[in-house]
């Protein structure tokens, strides 16, 4: 699951070759992962037992996802190893080795908000609504507006250069009662919401400058960042 994610969202910047993979880091109570492009950002943590209680920092290269998915697919369980240069994943039947991506990766702690505000929404009822939406947005942009309203999220996407647009409402529950305008881009917008796996989708949000946080009530330790587009 981590890779099937994370190959979406991790960069295939040349110039940042260590964005360019998933982030592990390995603890003696816990294992954390991350992948980002600097738009977008998904991370996830889950409980685990390490014996020898040296922590472990290591980027997966995106090379690996491909491989590593059609490998896991058949597999109940594999071994997994990192030393100074390697990750080697082992079966009883197949061994994989990969290069680990050389550098420190980015405190990607430090940009996820703590926002007070949040609403709760239908993932599959906002997801149709935007992909309707985003048919008359600006191609180049993909532009979606997401007006945060008492009840409910309308959104809006416009070209105005072929004289179109559209709107949509789309119900939703809140903690707060005030207005905000949030532009962001429908394909990114798409991606993350496929993401979510459960029926309702948790978005934590702040002024229209910030990133939204989506979070999956089924997985509350998964938590995918979307950074805003600029409203002209």
């Amino acid at each position: 699951e981590w890779i099937s994610i994370g190959r979406n969202f991790a960069s295939t910047d040349e110039f940042r070759v260590i964005m360019n993979g998933l982030y592990m880091n390995i603890t003696s109570s816990y294992v954390e992962v991350c992948a980002t492009d600097a738009h977008k950002l998904y991370t996830d943590k889950v409980a685990a037992t390490m014996t020898d209680g040296t922590n472990v920092e290591a980027v997966l290269p995106s090379r690996a996802f491909a491989p590593l998915l059609n490998f896991l697919t058949n597999e109940a369980e594999v071994t997994m190893r990192i030393d100074d240069k390697n990750f080697t994943f082992t079966t009883p039947r197949t061994e994989l080795k990969c290069r680990k991506v050389e550098g420190n990766y980015p405190n990607f702690r430090a940009v996820i908000p703590s926002h007070s505000q949040k609403l709760v929404m239908s993932n599959e009822a906002f997801a149709t609504a935007v992909n309707r939406v985003a048919i008359f947005s600006n191609k180049e942009t993909s532009l979606v507006k997401l007006n945060i309203l008492k009840n409910s999220v309308l959104l809006e996407g416009n070209d105005i250069d072929f004289n179109m647009s559209s709107s949509e409402n789309v119900d939703a529950t809140l903690n707060s009662d005030s207005f905000v305008s949030i532009g962001a881009k429908a394909i990114f917008l798409l991606l993350c919401l496929k993401n979510i796996f459960s029926d309702e989708v948790t978005v934590e949000y702040g002024t229209s400058a910030q990133p939204m946080l989506f979070k999956d009530s089924s997985r509350p330790s998964k938590q995918i960042l979307l950074m805003p587009m600029m409203i002209q």
